[in-house]
């Protein structure tokens, strides 16, 4: 970018500004959300809903050895993802030690359908990189394939940049079949006076943040176990 972006915030001096921006004012990056525009698009017009959630952040940063790193640079990052996933991944136990982490198989990009739906959020990002006025001040796209590079080279950034975004749902998914963890009273089958309550039980992911659908199962839930 050509203007400042939130990354003047990364040095040693920005982080104080910004500490002291928050204590004398409750004002500045301190007081804002991390994704300042969300959009909700159809990726194509036949799609009967929107399939794609565009997050756009007022800085950029990178992971390095698991580590989050946030540059000086005047960088803004640009998210697409899928509403409707279609790929399913699962969770295993590593052992019979209820201590010990459950091992964690997102499967992301399974469906060709996943794959195929990021790749038209790419498309999406380059042209709203372009687009003023948001696009006059955008240098490039650090590390994303030129539109000229074909395919294959999209298929290969996309299935290097794509990391599950926090809302994982569906791993107790609630159901009136055998194979549901939940029942539609939430209640675990196979025991008694054990519910699950939280975004675990979605039958399906929806489109979008998991928040205000998570907080009306809780209510719901508080009725259903102490009516």
């Amino acid at each position: 970018m050509d203007v400042a972006t939130g990354n003047a915030y990364a040095s040693l001096l920005g982080k104080a500004r910004a500490v002291a921006e928050w204590a004398i004012s409750r004002n500045g990056v301190l007081s804002v959300p991390t994704a300042q525009v969300i959009a909700f698009i159809k990726s194509t017009p036949e799609q009967q809903a929107p399939d794609l959630q565009f997050h756009l952040f007022p800085f950029g940063y990178f992971s390095e050895n698991g580590r989050l790193q946030v540059p000086t640079r005047n960088l803004v990052t640009l998210l697409a993802n899928v509403n409707y996933p279609k790929s399913t991944g699962h969770l295993e136990l590593r052992s019979s030690d209820p201590r010990q982490p459950v091992a964690i198989y997102p499967r992301l990009l399974d469906h060709p359908d996943d794959l195929a739906c990021v790749l038209r959020g790419l498309d999406w990002i380059r042209r709203l990189a372009e687009t003023p006025p948001f696009g006059n001040h955008v240098r490039k796209l650090i590390d994303v394939p030129s539109k000229d590079a074909g395919r294959a080279a999209d298929e290969d950034y996309v299935r290097g940049a794509t990391v599950p975004f926090l809302h994982p749902v569906g791993t107790c998914r609630m159901g009136i079949d055998e194979n549901a963890v939940v029942t539609p009273e939430l209640r675990v089958r196979g025991t008694e006076g054990l519910w699950v309550a939280d975004a675990s039980i979605f039958p399906r992911h929806i489109a979008g943040n998991t928040n205000a659908t998570t907080i009306m199962i809780g209510e719901r839930a508080a009725d259903l176990i102490h009516p």
